[in-house]
């Protein structure tokens, strides 16, 4: 085997280095575009199906003053959600799902809000009176707060719920928020349980340790 003369090579080297850099900015890359897929929520499709969902909620739990000190609160929340099948006739409705979510926001940083109940639970709705409504109560979570001297916690926002049909398309939502009505849609999919977002539910930047 000859020697390569030294003339060439540094400019071997030179090449053997730049060969790796470019293989490990190949894979740096695909990893950060992989990431970014991972982290946009695929909108949901509005169904143009002529059933009619009604949804009504209630906050069943609620605070109250508990805990080491006077103006420590505890807050308490679990919905009660009834979902009702207003078509007249018509067959069952099967392979439905209801959706339900509650959100509070953190004391310390009031632009994070954190996702406290995430809950999917399938429903099967018919036109005939007995089979026409249905109860879904989420579990109840529970946690500490106080805004006064010691700041610490998050409080209770609101909440939204959705219905989806077999198809998995949305045929209702309903929130205690106008603007997370409407925007619901397209955020859902990323909406992920103990997750922070900001007041628009987009993912949040906001720096960890802020409970």
């Amino acid at each position: 085997m000859e020697a390569v003369p030294l003339c060439i090579a540094p400019v071997i080297t030179f090449m053997k280095t730049t060969f790796l850099s470019i293989r490990f900015l190949c894979f740096l890359l695909g990893a950060l575009l992989f990431a970014r897929t991972e982290s946009i929520a695929t909108p949901l499709v509005v169904s143009r199906d002529p059933t009619r969902i009604e949804l009504a909620v209630q906050r069943e739990a609620k605070d109250k003053i508990e805990g080491g000190d006077w103006d420590d609160k505890i807050e308490r929340v679990r919905l009660e959600v009834t979902v009702t099948n207003k078509t007249l006739n018509g067959p069952p409705l099967e392979g439905y799902q209801l959706q339900c979510w509650a959100i509070a926001k953190q004391i310390k940083d009031p632009k994070a809000y954190e996702v406290v109940v995430a809950e999917t639970v399938p429903i099967r709705l018919t036109s005939e009176a007995q089979g026409r409504q249905i109860v879904h109560k989420t579990e109840e979570v529970k946690w500490g707060w106080d805004d006064t001297g010691a700041i610490w916690g998050k409080k209770y926002q609101g909440w939204i719920v959705l219905v989806l049909n077999a198809k998995g398309e949305m045929v209702a939502c309903k929130s205690s928020n106008p603007m997370w009505e409407q925007t619901i849609a397209a955020k859902a999919d990323g909406l992920k349980l103990n997750q922070d977002y900001t007041s628009k539910l987009d993912p949040s930047t906001s720096a960890p340790g802020r409970r």
